[in-house]
């Protein structure tokens, strides 16, 4: 990725990706990513494309800072703990959050991209790099004799599992019920 979110960045520069990531998720929530144009996002952003090329090598390049940038607003507040079960249904706690707080944008993207490749390998990514955070930050993860990759990625489907459930094939379950059942996905023995 173009853009290094680790580095200090200008008013300017926070607002123009703030805009580029605005019209990324308008777009897609309107149409197939295959379908988006760097124009259209420069055009919706109101930004040159020479801007746009600053930050990003390609729409595909955007996209996975979109995601990121959600990594990003969706981890700091998770702190160290003993027990990886508390850290995780932090976790699952703000995935909710943002989840139901962007109900109807995330329901209209994942009806225009179902069947694109690079949006689910995205919320692919997504997901694992949560899990592995998850593991990383705690002490009990130490007892896992299984790499961390695997273990993650193995929680990340507890979460696309469930989430895929809900809001692709449009099963309704409360808040309640989605964590429930991500943690005896996770967890089979705790109940």
């Amino acid at each position: 990725m173009k853009c290094d979110l680790s580095k200090k960045q200008t008013l300017g520069a926070k607002r123009t990706l703030k805009n580029l990531k605005s019209s990324m998720v308008s777009l897609l929530s309107r149409k197939a990513f295959e379908q988006i144009q760097v124009t259209e996002i420069c055009e919706k952003a109101m930004i040159p494309k020479s801007t746009f090329y600053n930050y990003f090598e390609d729409k595909y390049d955007l996209l996975t800072f979109v995601i990121t940038d959600l990594l990003h607003d969706l981890y700091p507040q998770v702190k160290q703990k003993q027990d990886q079960s508390l850290v995780t249904e932090e976790l699952i706690d703000r995935v909710i959050d943002i989840v139901t707080e962007n109900d109807e944008t995330l329901r209209r993207i994942l009806r225009y991209n179902r069947a694109d490749r690079h949006l689910q390998h995205e919320f692919q990514r997504l997901s694992t790099e949560i899990a592995l955070l998850s593991l990383q930050n705690c002490t009990q993860s130490e007892k896992y004799d299984l790499p961390f990759s695997i273990v993650s990625r193995v929680n990340a489907n507890a979460f696309l599992i469930v989430f895929t459930y809900v809001y692709i094939e449009g099963n309704n379950l409360s808040r309640d019920e989605i964590k429930s059942w991500i943690i005896r996905l996770l967890y089979p023995t705790k109940q």
